[in-house]
């Protein structure tokens, strides 16, 4: 896939696949003018043949792309790969930037501190994390501790049920994954970014030396 430099560059995709659906925003000039969703029912392998459709729904052209967005999780495991995997291989054809985008951030995108920003995980669990900078953890409604915080409001995940359960403020978030990744990536388009690499919460685990069942976890990134 080439690309012509001389065009000019007024697109922005955002990816996301981390969830049970494939999404997929696409901005001209950090305007909205399509978003698609697809079930994973279907398969991962459906993101690039969605991606074409909207395409030729409006007729675009991938020489107008400027900048590549991607939702790096956490979430479903194999679809991260697959989107981070999309938005790389177009990178490196197109000569344009790829940006990462944690779920975290997208969510959250619009909204300030403090907040609670959740994630659905497998079976009960869920990850979460404390405002912008708070370190990522797996929890559940019953183990979730939280600390003193004054106006604290949740987001994400089982929202209304964590903010009835710990007297929060529950928030809808105001974009759809998708569209939060696009909007962060036109705006980081000019920085520079390393290539995008999946966003992992690590599980929880047993503590060997107390044995105990650790719920706080290191985020992880893998290659």
């Amino acid at each position: 896939m080439k690309s012509d430099r001389s065009c000019k560059r007024d697109l922005v995709i955002g990816i996301d696949t981390s969830g049970t659906h494939l999404g997929v925003t696409i901005l001209q000039n950090d305007k909205l003018i399509l978003q698609g969703e697809e079930t994973k029912k279907k398969g991962n392998d459906r993101l690039f043949p969605l991606i074409h459709e909207m395409f030729q729904d409006k007729d675009l052209s991938w020489n107008r792309m400027k900048v590549i967005g991607v939702c790096v999780g956490p979430g479903n495991f194999n679809g991260i790969r697959v989107g981070v995997s999309a938005a790389r291989g177009l990178s490196l054809s197109l000569g344009i930037p790829a940006i990462g985008v944690d779920k975290f951030t997208a969510l959250a995108l619009g909204y300030e501190d403090p907040l609670l920003i959740t994630v659905k995980s497998v079976k009960d669990n869920f990850f979460a994390r404390l405002g912008a900078s708070g370190q990522p953890f797996v929890t559940t409604l019953n183990t979730l501790k939280l600390p003193a915080t004054e106006n604290l409001s949740v987001i994400g995940f089982d929202a209304e049920k964590i903010g009835v359960k710990f007297g929060l403020r529950h928030l809808a978030p105001k974009y759809n994954p998708s569209h939060s990744v696009a909007i962060i990536s036109s705006s980081q388009s000019a920085q520079n970014h390393p290539p995008p690499k999946p966003f992992y919460v690590s599980p929880p685990r047993i503590d060997p030396g107390h044995g105990k069942l650790v719920n706080q976890m290191n985020p992880r990134q893998s290659n």
